[in-house]
């Protein structure tokens, strides 16, 4: 035995040394931590919460150090859940991460040259696409091309939806030829892949077609599209949008080859088809009803081209019947405007022409529609005998053009033959000794204004012939080596008109 005194120092001096002596990390404490947890929330989840939990929990054991396991499918699976949850909540850097993970694991499960890492490497494509990364992208799908080739072969339907995503990266580069060829391939695919005898291959054919409509072979266009609406009308299905837009599709070859007649009876069965479809008072009808219209109108037929052009403004003023001076409104009036005046009917022209004018200049004062609608009253006041208004109106159209689009462009260089030929026939009206009596205000307000914009001061625009509009007019005629007004005399207001140049700033 111990005297107690003894005891007592030996307890200290224990107490003491355990106190200068560092504890030791226990061994084996990341061990003990468990991806279990995680994978159970991953699977059990099935609310936004659980699963935002469970990519927290993740988060939380990366932290600890511990390493993600790569022969535990449902550790794996549980990370794809959670990639799917976050890409359905829009949070792609948080899709992008899970999605690496599962695929970095799967790489070392089941090797760099397994054809399941092809789903994986599609994700993080469209990830970065959304990213802007789109070399990074293109990488991504060459390899999962590479793989399901090498494993299935170049012509296996698996390779479709990555050459599809490797034509968009193609556009968006600018490298249209590749594009081409790559879509041309999934078409040569699709074709393998598909029954020839199914209405997937007339889509398929429609759609060759319109590739080759880049490449202008028409023939070889047309042969495709036939082809298409033979396995149609020999099928029965719900295929009527893709039996339309074939329709269309044979329309448009149609339309540019001149073949108005039979332009116009594809467009016909199109309608009739989406009017079964969508009913007839559908807005999807009013580009089949303009198209039509403009066929009629090809075919020098404007009274027929008429009721497609009413009704197609019907179903317009419908759909935007709580803003009734929408500019699509505008362009089918103008349209329509135009088919009246072709159609010899000058009153209703020019009121449509008038009607396409206020409803423009609420919304713009420079727009394009609008200086076609001047040429197109121009040209209907022209008709009505009206050549001083048509010159004025077609002298406004030619401004605009230029201001718009340029001096040599094609719609300014026809606007200035066309006024040109405005004051030619005007010049060829004055007689000697033909004179506009003053009492024509409209004519002396255009004259006050024209000569206004060539900087000669005529006082107010107010059709007067005052003393400042009579000097004014002594001044211009002196610029062009006429003789001054007779003091007393009639101005005669057509010559005068007829000298002043359009103004092209």
């Amino acid at each position: 035995m111990l005297p107690c005194s003894i005891k007592s120092i030996l307890s200290t001096t224990l107490v003491l040394l355990l106190l200068t002596v560092p504890t030791a990390k226990a061994i084996g404490d990341t061990a003990k931590i468990s991806w279990q947890p995680f994978i159970d929330a991953s699977w059990g989840s099935t609310t936004p919460s659980q699963f935002r939990n469970s990519g927290k929990l993740f988060d939380e054991i990366v932290k600890s150090g511990k390493k993600l396991p790569h022969n535990n499918l449902k550790f794996i699976w549980g990370l794809d859940r959670v990639a799917n949850f976050y890409n359905k909540a829009g949070d792609i850097k948080k899709e992008e991460a899970f999605i690496s993970h599962s695929l970095k694991l799967q790489e070392k499960k089941f090797g760099k040259d397994n054809p399941l890492l092809a789903s994986h490497l599609q994700k993080l494509a469209k990830i970065w696409q959304k990213q802007l990364k789109h070399k990074r992208a293109e990488k991504a799908l060459e390899r999962a091309l590479k793989l399901i080739e090498n494993s299935y072969g170049k012509n296996h339907i698996l390779t479709i939806n990555i050459l599809k995503e490797l034509v968009k990266i193609k556009e968006k580069n600018g490298q249209t030829k590749q594009a081409q060829l790559l879509n041309q391939r999934v078409l040569r695919q699709l074709t393998i892949a598909i029954p020839a005898t199914s209405t997937a291959v007339a889509i398929i054919n429609n759609k060759e077609a319109q590739l080759i409509k880049v490449e202008d072979n028409k023939n070889r266009q047309v042969e495709l599209q036939q082809k298409a609406l033979k396995l149609y009308m020999n099928n029965r299905g719900p295929y009527h949008l893709a039996r339309i837009n074939l329709l269309l599709s044979l329309a448009d070859s149609s339309q540019r080859n001149g073949k108005y007649e039979e332009t116009i009876e594809y467009l016909k069965s199109a309608l009739a088809i989406s009017e079964n479809l969508k009913g007839a008072d559908h807005h999807d009808l009013v580009a089949i009803l303009l198209q039509t219209a403009k066929n009629y109108q090809f075919l020098n037929k404007p009274n027929l081209a008429q009721p497609f052009l009413q009704r197609s403004l019907l179903l317009e003023e419908k759909k935007h019947k709580n803003s009734p001076d929408h500019h699509e409104i505008a362009v089918i009036i103008y349209s329509l405007a135009n088919n009246y005046r072709k159609n010899k009917q000058p009153e209703q022209a020019i009121a449509l022409y008038n009607r396409t004018l206020a409803l423009q200049q609420q919304n713009s004062q420079s727009s394009k529609l609008i200086a076609k609608t001047l040429n197109g009253l121009a040209q209907t006041l022209q008709a009505k005998g009206n050549i001083i208004m048509a010159e004025d109106t077609n002298r406004q159209a030619l401004e605009m053009f230029v201001k718009i689009e340029g001096a040599g462009t094609p719609m300014a260089t026809t606007a200035l033959k066309y006024h040109r030929e405005l004051i030619k026939e005007l010049t060829q009206k004055i007689q000697p000794g033909f004179i506009i009596p003053t009492k024509f205000r409209e004519q002396i307000r255009l004259l006050q204004t024209r000569l206004k914009a060539l900087k000669i001061n005529p006082g107010p625009i107010d059709g007067y012939t005052g003393p400042r509009t009579k000097k004014a007019i002594n001044i211009f005629n002196s610029r062009i080596g006429l003789l001054p007004q007779d003091k007393g005399k009639e101005i005669p207001l057509t010559e005068v008109i007829a000298h002043i140049p359009p103004i092209i700033n």
